[in-house]
């Protein structure tokens, strides 16, 4: 998933170039010699870096909520100004992604879990007896507390064993 937002980022930066290429000045236009690009190119690489953003940084992120407020028309304002308050954003998102300063506090939280118990996997003696507890304490939690447990001791109409996830299932330990 992270080389398809790495491609993304740098195809859209691109079409960034592209788009600043369109820049003409307006002669017509109420303010003097204003700057514009075109605006159907502007329109499709507007809503595509925000959904970049939504997926690359979250929808509840700086990033997406300074991109849209970039995008609101003030007043007297051409399109190239939007242009350059979006594009703004947009490298603002670029380089925290590649900087990796938009990982969400769960993904930092369970990489340093898991480093907990690869250090505890690492120190500890495996046998025949340590083997099996190991593994049950990877397993989710509610089967590594015996959720899955059937009759108490897990003994079903043909004894203990596996069958499954769910309620009433036994998990040998």
């Amino acid at each position: 998933m992270l080389k398809k937002y790495n491609d993304r980022f740098e195809e859209l930066e691109n079409e960034l170039l592209h788009i600043e290429n369109t820049k003409h000045k307006s002669q017509g236009s109420i303010i003097r010699d204003a700057e514009f690009v075109n605006q159907e190119f502007l329109d499709e690489w507007r809503v595509k870096a925000k959904n970049l953003i939504a997926n690359a940084c979250g929808n509840k992120s700086e990033h997406y909520k300074e991109f849209e407020k970039a995008e609101q028309s003030k007043n007297l304002d051409t399109n190239y100004k939007l242009f350059l308050r979006i594009k703004a954003v947009f490298h603002a998102a670029k380089d925290d992604y590649y900087g990796g300063y938009l990982n969400p506090m769960k993904n930092l939280v369970q990489a340093e879990l898991f480093d907990i118990e690869l250090d505890q996997a690492e120190g500890a003696e495996f046998t025949e007896r340590t083997e099996r507890p190991m593994a049950v304490f990877l397993r989710p939690l509610p089967v590594a507390l015996g959720a899955g447990l059937r009759d108490g001791g897990g003994m079903g109409d043909d004894g203990p064993g596996w069958r499954g996830w769910g309620p009433g299932v036994f998990t040998p330990f």
